[in-house]
């Protein structure tokens, strides 16, 4: 079994991942390593709604308006 193998864990291809919806989750990592490489990459999702003020802002929404927007239920922000 794949899973059993201590080199594939150890080296990060296959690893646990935490999803907003499911929780933890098996998934598989990037085999390729390369040796001067600082850092492993961060994977997570966003959660629903959680760059929606920076992403208006980006594009001229005031504060105000984007308040509005949520007060009329047209924008969401799912609460951790």
């Amino acid at each position: 079994d794949i899973l059993a193998q201590p080199q594939f864990t150890e080296r990060n291809v296959i690893r646990y991942q935490t999803d907003f919806q499911v929780g933890s989750l098996l998934t598989s990592g990037n085999p390729i390593k390369f040796g001067d490489t600082c850092c492993e990459e961060i994977l997570s999702s966003k959660f629903p709604g959680e760059d929606n003020e920076d992403v208006l802002s980006e594009i001229g929404y005031s504060k105000d308006r984007i308040e509005k927007l949520y007060a009329k239920e047209v924008l969401f922000k799912y609460d951790r």
